[in-house]
């Protein structure tokens, strides 16, 4: 039998043979001026990228690709981060992963574009179990991973001890980009919140320690790593900060046995962690890390959560799209908003 993502693969051949819908006329203008701003704030950063997530296909208006297609040919391309959480809480997976994937796959024919993995991907509900709905379904590790790492392009660094992982890094322009997995495992078709000490370690030693000379860090997870801007509590996530904060303050950290001494990494300038999940935007760098989330691209924003305005389909407010830009002397980070929700600027240290 085959495994659900060659079927899919299949699938997306099959139908790329069309180039998709055009942009449609409301978006002109607006893209028009949205480009000369990520054009000028692109003549003064050290590095910039667009930050997408919590799409949750099929509860999505459907015209991002045309968005980056327009914004990446009107100013300097940049790669594209994908956040996580393709799909939504619904009875058929099948459907959202398709669209997802036929869109990923037009995306990667004029940019780089990265996923990160998210507690959507690849699962049709994870909550309490729904007698309504059926069986809950969720992909294996290996699929999972097998769909994160296809569908990207970029030269993404992966752990070459586990096959499976779905975390990494990725270097450009002096930023080293760190790809976090908070929900790295699959037990019993539920997709399990928290990182395994092999990522942890991984991260810490091959990922920050061995960071090239007076690299800016960048942090990109789903779930945000902040208490204070994440209700759950998830012991490995705060673990996980716990060791990036000794990271920032150039000290010695122990997690899980294991001694990581970062004094020797004072040239290392840590930028934010940035981060999706909880459908709104927010910042806080209270505790010495700049924790950056930003709002959900579906159309439905979550109920039991504060969220931005709901997507208004037919209008430029339909989408939630994040260009990121990073200053030269890394000292802010700027973020122009495509579509619903404001532009942000944020100070690094403050």
């Amino acid at each position: 039998m085959r495994h659900w993502y060659q079927l899919t693969a299949i699938t997306i051949l099959a139908v790329c043979g069309c180039s998709g819908k055009n942009l449609p006329s409301y978006y002109r203008d607006y893209l028009k001026e949205t480009a000369a701003l990520i054009r000028d704030v692109q003549k003064n950063e050290a590095d910039g990228f667009y930050f997408w997530t919590d799409a949750h296909y099929p509860d999505n208006a459907g015209n991002a690709v045309n968005i980056f297609r327009f914004l990446q040919k009107h100013s300097s391309p940049r790669v594209i981060f994908f956040g996580g959480d393709a799909s939504e809480n619904s009875a058929e997976l099948d459907e959202s992963l398709s669209d997802f994937l036929q869109d990923i796959h037009r995306i990667k024919e004029f940019s780089d574009i990265i996923l990160l993995r998210g507690n959507h991907d690849f699962v049709n509900y994870t909550g309490d179990f729904k007698t309504e709905w059926g069986k809950k379904k969720a992909l294996p590790q290996e699929e999972v991973a097998s769909i994160i790492r296809s569908a990207s392009k970029g030269s993404v660094v992966r752990d070459s001890c586990d096959r499976h992982s779905c975390y990494g890094y990725f270097d450009r322009n002096g930023i080293r980009y760190i790809l976090i997995d908070t929900s790295d495992h699959v037990a019993d078709s539920t997709v399990i919140y928290g990182m395994s000490d092999n990522q942890i370690d991984w991260i810490l030693s091959e990922a920050v320690l061995k960071a090239p000379q007076g690299s800016g860090i960048v942090l990109l997870s789903h779930i945000p790593l902040a208490g204070q801007l994440f209700q759950d509590f998830v012991p490995s996530h705060v673990e996980m900060r716990r060791c990036l904060l000794g990271a920032v303050r150039a000290e010695a950290v122990e997690f899980a046995g294991k001694n990581y001494d970062f004094a020797g990494r004072k040239d290392l300038h840590f930028l934010m962690v940035l981060s999706g999940h909880r459908h709104r935007d927010s910042g806080d760098n209270s505790d010495g890390i700049l924790q950056i989330l930003t709002g959900n691209d579906s159309l439905t924003p979550n109920p039991r959560i504060e969220s931005p305005a709901v997507g208004e389909r037919g209008t430029v407010l339909e989408h939630c799209i994040d260009y990121v830009s990073v200053s030269e002397d890394f000292s802010t980070v700027s973020i122009i908003r495509i579509g619903r929700g404001q532009n942000r600027i944020f100070d690094v240290k403050k």
